[in-house]
């Protein structure tokens, strides 16, 4: 019976055959089944290999060559050029001694003190040394050092705040170019060199006044002049919110400006990044494509800082948003945990990132001052304009796309995959691989939110000091999640890894569509993707083709994502080390990780998982073990912190005056989501406690005094009350008074004005909210109210004294309540002999002191 059958099936496919012999003639008969065939005898033998032993492991090898490439471009810089070099080059070497000068020597320059008033001193030295260099050389430079005071509205921690500055220092140094030295346009070097409260200000910006010094050095060591004057510019107070920056908008310098190039830092070493460029002016980015040998660009950063995802700001602000002007924003980002802390010392500020902040300067000021661009007239651009999208390729070199044109290329590739889908005859399962793709991905995404509160809860920041944790701990289970939720969604049958590559591409596009209707520049990023994937479908033969097709796949994945996902990831863990008691840290990083990790590489890998059942349970059981390795590593810690990534603490010693007498107590605030009474942050012999109840400033609660400092962030900061027993210091060394005066109240006629002054003695920072509704006022800029009260900033440089101003208010009988908060830096004797000694090494504690009052009038 069976050979009988075999025979018959035989004469059966020789029929077959014969028939279609015989229907050679019918060209569309033919065309049709030859597609099916086709199609069908390419997936044997893909098959068959996809089947065959080590295909996976082939294929993740694959993807560890690409990610090695990427890593090697990620963190690819100039070489450290010596302090022997020749005097023309950039010499991180040379640039570091002055760091050490700064950060080591003179250390914290805050705003106010003695030291920032010492460092204007060594800068101005410096400059006059530069000055006779120049003479040397046949330079002519200009050189002026002066104060300035001046008042501007800005938009702060969601309030509208008025800030006044008095006698803000400012040091400058012009080297003339080819013509007259006051003929423009001008190009701007910028960095400050005040420090944050608490920091040496190593890195931030102690290395980019180094890194300013020695450009100019090398600047005068060259030959060739430049085409046009260059102006840097030292300014003694961008940490109080960028008041020199504003300053400078009054020089007469600054009219003639045509370009700024600001350096700023926020952590210690990694690459110098361009985060920002001042829209509508895409001519930056063909300069900065032309002039930088290691380029290292995201443009997706600008949207990030657009939407204010990242609650920080630099002098930026004040030159592209005030001042009209365009410019670049240059910084790093690594090691965020130090930035702002006792920990930002020259020993952290790494020379490879010092050589690679000077190269780039050097480069751009060079062709900025070539340029053409520079002397055309730009002030009347539509900042509407077409945004520009620029990338780096490994930091070899930079790609600069105009949004059309980049919007014409997504168009391009989304017909493309349309033309391919429509010759598919796998079109139903790629829909169906399309939604387990969209499913996986969105639930993974959901449950590592999830994951991330609930870990949270038990163990916060587990990873703030070990960064790497978060592959195991949220990359892992969202990698599981949306590969079985793939394979559950796709259907077995007639399932290749083209089908899968399809519709992976398929998802890219629909990806890259919404963000190019939200006009987002980092569109280009799942538009690129999409073209791997769609290249990774061409038809490949042989034992290696499943490799071959995931290697063509995962090059513009891993070559563009890998560097955009390791930025994110270390800028993102050292922004959560200070950004308030209410941010769920942990669910944050664990959607960001999941997301990236799920539209870079769990996507690709589900492809290859789907095909073969004995790589899907490998892949599961290898990160199921590193996912419960992590997360008993994590639940096991007790402290999240290290010396090297500390806990912040802002400790405000108040004195706070009333109709009752004063009442002085020491608050604590935390600057991350771990409440300090969580922590083993106090020793056990009950000396220090804290106590979360009681009122803390005008009657309100749970905030500080950081409910006044910054009003409608409370919700954000949080505090407790620190108890401190048998010590009678406690307010001793605060401000004496708060002193409101009222010089004139005249009720006459249909509105009621007042003129009054504020004062807090010994005061380098005044805050003061006035609650009424004013209709007028004698200050220089627009009356912008913040609900119903006002609120302003006062800063003084040269010592505190009387803030006065008139204003009106319409309601003649409303009684108006000023409330007046009065701060100065450095530790109190209280702080100083019995609290900062206590506490650990993993704790970086600033103190201030201040005074506070409320009045009516």
């Amino acid at each position: 019976m069976s050979e009988s059958t075999e025979s018959t099936g035989l004469r059966k496919r020789s029929v077959g055959v014969s028939e279609d012999s015989k229907a050679s003639n019918s060209v569309p008969a033919k065309s049709a089944a030859q597609v099916g065939e086709e199609s069908r005898s390419d997936a044997r033998p893909e098959s068959r290999v996809v089947e065959g032993e080590g295909w996976f492991l082939g294929c993740i090898l694959v993807l560890l060559v690409v990610g090695g490439l990427a890593f090697a471009g990620y963190e690819r810089r100039p070489l450290v050029v010596s302090d022997n070099a020749p005097m023309d080059r950039f010499s991180a070497v040379r640039a570091k001694e002055k760091v050490v000068k700064l950060s080591d020597e003179i250390g914290q320059r805050t705003f106010a003190s003695p030291e920032n008033v010492v460092t204007a001193d060594w800068v101005w030295s410096e400059m006059n040394r530069l000055v006779d260099l120049g003479k040397e050389h046949g330079f002519k430079i200009e050189i002026e050092r002066w104060r300035t005071s001046g008042t501007f509205n800005l938009f702060f921690y969601g309030s509208h705040t008025l800030f006044a500055y008095h006698d803000v220092e400012n040091i400058a140094l012009k080297i003339c170019g080819l013509g007259d030295c006051s003929e423009g346009p001008f190009t701007l070097v910028n960095s400050h060199f005040d420090s944050a409260l608490g920091s040496p200000g190593g890195s931030d910006a102690g290395g980019m006044v180094g890194v300013m010094l020695e450009v100019v050095s090398n600047i005068i060591h060259r030959e060739e002049k430049l085409a046009h004057p260059t102006i840097f510019l030292f300014n003694g107070a961008e940490e109080p919110y960028c008041l020199a920056a504003h300053a400078f908008l009054s020089h007469p310098w600054w009219k003639k400006v045509a370009a700024f190039i600001n350096l700023e830092s926020s952590g210690a070493g990694g690459n110098s990044l361009l985060f920002r460029m001042t829209p509508g002016h895409n001519w930056l980015g063909r300069i900065y494509q032309r002039a930088v040998q290691y380029p290292f660009v995201f443009s997706g950063a600008q949207d990030v800082f657009e939407r204010k995802v990242v609650p920080s700001n630099t002098d930026y602000i004040m030159w592209s948003d005030m001042g009209n002007v365009p410019g670049y924003d240059l910084a790093n980002y690594r090691h965020g945990a130090v930035y702002h802390t006792a920990r930002d010392t020259s020993s952290r500020c790494t020379s490879s990132f010092l050589q690679d902040m000077g190269d780039s300067t050097l480069d751009l000021i060079t062709e900025l001052t070539m340029s053409s661009e520079l002397e055309e007239d730009h002030s009347d651009i539509d900042l509407s304009n077409p945004k520009l999208v620029v990338f780096d390729i490994l930091r070899l070199f930079t790609v600069v796309l105009d949004e059309r044109i980049a919007n014409a290329m997504y168009a391009v590739a989304g017909v493309l995959l349309l033309r391919v889908l429509s010759f598919s005859n796998d079109r139903a399962a790629v829909f169906r691989c399309f939604l387990g793709m969209l499913l996986g991905f969105i639930l993974a995404i959901a449950a590592a939110v999830v994951l991330g509160l609930g870990l949270g809860s038990i163990s916060k920041l587990s990873w703030y000091a070990r960064i790497w944790l978060v592959l195991p701990l949220y990359a892992a289970p969202s990698m599981l999640m949306t590969v079985w939720l793939m394979r559950i969604v796709t259907p077995r049958d007639g399932y290749t890894f083209d089908t899968g590559l399809k519709a992976l591409s398929l998802v890219y596009m629909v990806v890259s569509g919404i963000f190019a209707a939200f006009r987002l520049r980092m569109s280009y990023m799942p538009a690129s993707y999409a073209l791997g994937a769609l290249s990774g479908t061409v038809k490949l033969r042989g034992p290696y083709s499943v490799q071959m097709k995931f290697f063509i796949t995962m090059v513009p994945i891993v070559v563009i994502g890998f560097p955009v996902c390791a930025t994110s990831v270390e800028t993102f863990a050292g922004v959560f080390g200070r950004s308030g008691v209410t941010v769920k840290e942990d669910a944050i990083m664990a959607g960001l990780v999941s997301f990236l990790i799920a539209a870079h590489f769990s996507l690709p890998i589900g492809c290859l998982a789907l095909k073969g059942r004995r790589s899907l349970k490998g892949l599961t059981v290898v990160l199921t073990l590193a996912f419960v390795s992590a997360l008993v590593w994590a639940v096991a810690q007790d402290v999240p912190y290290t010396s090297e990534y500390p806990k912040r603490m802002v400790l405000n010693e108040v004195r706070l005056f009333d109709d009752g007498g004063e009442r002085s107590r020491i608050i604590v605030t935390p600057a991350d989501s771990y409440q300090t009474e969580d922590l083993p942050i106090w020793p056990t012999d009950g000396f220090i406690t804290e106590s979360s109840a009681g009122e803390h400033l005008f009657g309100k609660v749970g905030s500080s005094v950081f409910d006044f400092f910054l009003p409608t962030a409370a919700n954000v900061l949080g505090g407790t009350t620190l108890v401190l027993n048998d010590t009678q210091h406690i307010g001793k060394d605060s401000p004496k008074y708060v002193n409101l005066k009222v010089h004139r109240d005249n009720k006459w006629g249909e509105t009621r004005k007042l003129s009054i002054s504020v004062d807090v003695p010994g005061c380098s920072v005044t805050v003061f909210r006035i609650r009424a509704k004013i209709k007028s006022w004698s200050l220089p800029v627009e009356i912008i109210p913040d609900g119903d009260q006002h609120i302003f900033r006062t800063f003084f440089a040269k010592g505190s004294k009387p803030y006065r101003f008139d204003f009106e208010v319409e309601d003649k009988s409303a009684k108006i309540d000023v409330d007046l908060l009065g701060i100065t830096h450095g530790d109190s004797r209280t702080v100083a002999e019995h609290i900062r000694p206590r506490v650990p090494d993993w704790v970086d504690l600033v103190s201030v002191r201040s005074a506070a009052k409320s009045f009516s009038i």
